[in-house]
């Protein structure tokens, strides 16, 4: 069955279940919704065209995460089963406590209800790579005070510190991986960077309360390992088709067009990082735009910002650009955004 019919046909299912009576304006729990949904015929055979005879046990999983979290109520139940179908298409389990992948609800402010997104652990990144049968090795680690004697920041590699005791302050995260063909390569950020950039680019920071939420507030260290992962095998790893469906989808709320069957990615800001309705000549990049760029220029560029609108859009449209930067050139993108930011207050 095509993702066109089954996403109409769930579509057409959950406006039945939450339409509001004549008489009454409660909605059914999303649990109920969910397990509707479940239910349908479209639905199952999807499923286990995916998964076969671990159709049943995954789409219980579903109903158990959903049912164990009352942050799940008021989620709109297709995303949270277009969620649990890229799941399913890696063949990850979603359990929270295994930390291979993830369903998480977010508030879309725009829409005025609760969407799920697609998340995968840094312990997904590692099985999925492994599965390429490209890697001997892959690796993610905190760092230890004294543990880095160098990093050569024009090869990337570091010298180790052999004698470092282990434990005690953490000062950063390490990704490492090497290929069957010999090729290795280390990717590091300091603490102080990885919370520069959990502030720049999570949804779970809350800039009104100055403070990290939700899953980074809960694991850092988790999702520090994950994101030094990610940069690292989305620059200079080799990438399956799983492993790139997996970096299109991570943080996605993921839905089907229901004329077409396409599948779109769409990535939810928080209503305090969203700038209110920016008309489109206001978001213009303020110098041309360049296939290849380097820190330097993109300060440049910064600088030359004249609004808060155009900040706030030029920061989204690049976020990609700037996570490639590492050590010492992240850093002072990150001031001159925080410069650049003070002047608009």
């Amino acid at each position: 069955m095509s993702g066109q019919s089954i996403r109409y046909a769930a579509q057409q299912s959950l406006q039945k279940q939450t339409q509001t009576p004549a008489k009454s304006n409660i909605k059914k729990p999303t649990l109920t919704v969910m397990k509707d949904l479940l239910q349908m015929d479209a639905v199952k055979k999807r499923f286990e065209e995916i998964l076969g005879k671990k159709a049943a046990g995954f789409t219980a999983s579903i109903t158990s995460l959903v049912g164990t979290s009352t942050n799940f109520e008021g989620t709109d139940a297709n995303t949270i089963l277009s969620s649990a179908f890229i799941a399913a298409t890696l063949d990850l389990p979603i359990n929270q406590n295994l930390g291979f992948a993830y369903i998480v609800p977010y508030m879309d402010n725009r829409k005025g209800f609760k969407v799920a997104n697609f998340q995968l652990g840094y312990k997904g990144y590692i099985q999925l790579a492994m599965r390429t049968g490209q890697y001997r090795t892959i690796n993610t680690a905190e760092v230890f005070k004294g543990e880095i004697k160098k990093i050569n920041r024009f090869t990337g590699e570091i010298e180790f510190n052999e004698d470092a005791e282990i434990g005690g302050d953490v000062v950063g995260y390490l990704a490492y991986f090497k290929l069957i063909n010999g090729f290795e390569k280390y990717f590091y950020m300091s603490k102080a960077e990885m919370l520069i950039h959990a502030k720049r680019f999570s949804k779970m920071y809350s800039k009104k309360e100055s403070k990290l939420t939700g899953i980074w507030a809960e694991d850092f260290d988790t999702m520090s390992k994950k994101t030094v992962l990610k940069l690292l095998l989305s620059k200079y790893g080799i990438l399956s088709i799983e492993l790139q469906t997996a970096l299109q989808s991570d943080q996605a709320v993921v839905t089907t067009d229901e004329k077409s069957g396409e599948i779109h990615y769409e990535f939810v800001e928080n209503e305090e990082d969203k700038p209110e309705a920016i008309p489109e000549e206001k978001i213009e990049a303020p110098v041309n735009e360049e296939a290849e760029i380097t820190a330097a220029e993109i300060i440049k560029r910064i600088k030359e910002i004249k609004s808060k609108f155009e900040l706030t859009a030029w920061t989204k449209k690049h976020s990609a650009e700037i996570e490639q930067f590492t050590n010492g050139e992240f850093v002072d993108i990150q001031n001159a955004l925080e410069e650049k930011e003070k002047e608009f207050k």
